[in-house]
């Protein structure tokens, strides 16, 4: 007959085997390299498909996505000062540079209109306006073109627009406005002197002639 305590043993024994077989059987494999389910790629069907294309491993395939992204970032960047800003002026921050030094000392710049014996004198920096449109494309809506003169300015020749602007219908008013425009053209941008205010139209004509002279404009 079978010894009773020698079966008992080897059952005990049996059970702890099937305990220990699987983890040790797994810190084998993990130490001879075996792979994982993490190393594991699919393969490709050969359809070009994105979803069957080779995981990227934990290393190289980080930096590189890294690298990729912040040379992608830097498009934006180099090309923004070549793009015209959305308020129809310019970014170019070289485009900006036109002043005008006023004989009281005060200088006005595109980003600061200046108020000089009653008058508004500001200045503006444009796209070139196209052929159909031309120079009304400057001056803007409600504005009518009354008149047109050549002058002479610092930065060289120039036109003189007289412009009577009347004002949108949410202003609930029919005033009509005067403004004096003075434009200078380059190769990229259109450059304007703009003069309002009210009064004698001949002085002020006078008094816009005499700004554009000390008118400073890039190019």
């Amino acid at each position: 007959m079978h010894n009773p305590g020698f079966f008992l043993l080897f059952l005990r024994q049996s059970r702890l085997r099937a305990i220990l077989l699987p983890p040790a059987l797994t810190l084998f494999l993990a130490a001879c390299g075996a792979p994982g389910d993490a190393d594991v790629q699919p393969r490709t069907s050969g359809t070009g498909d994105a979803s069957a294309a080779p995981a990227a491993s934990s290393g190289g395939g980080a930096a590189t996505a890294v690298v990729e992204a912040n040379a992608f970032a830097a498009v934006p960047v180099a090309n923004a000062a070549l793009a015209p800003a959305a308020s129809g002026g310019a970014s170019n921050p070289a485009a900006f540079d036109t002043y005008l030094p006023l004989p009281d000392g005060q200088v006005a710049t595109p980003d600061h209109p200046v108020q000089w014996q009653g008058l508004q004198v500001s200045l503006q920096v444009e796209g070139l306006p196209s052929e159909v449109s031309g120079e009304q494309e400057i001056v803007g809506n409600h504005a009518e073109i009354r008149h047109r003169s050549q002058v002479t300015t610092a930065a060289g020749a120039g036109v003189l627009l007289e412009v009577d602007r009347t004002p949108p219908a949410a202003e609930k008013t029919s005033n009509t406005r005067k403004e004096w425009w003075v434009v200078v053209y380059r190769p990229t941008w259109a450059y304007a002197l703009v003069v309002t205010g009210s009064g004698n139209p001949d002085a002020i004509r006078s008094q816009v002639i005499g700004l554009a002279k000390r008118w400073h404009v890039p190019g």
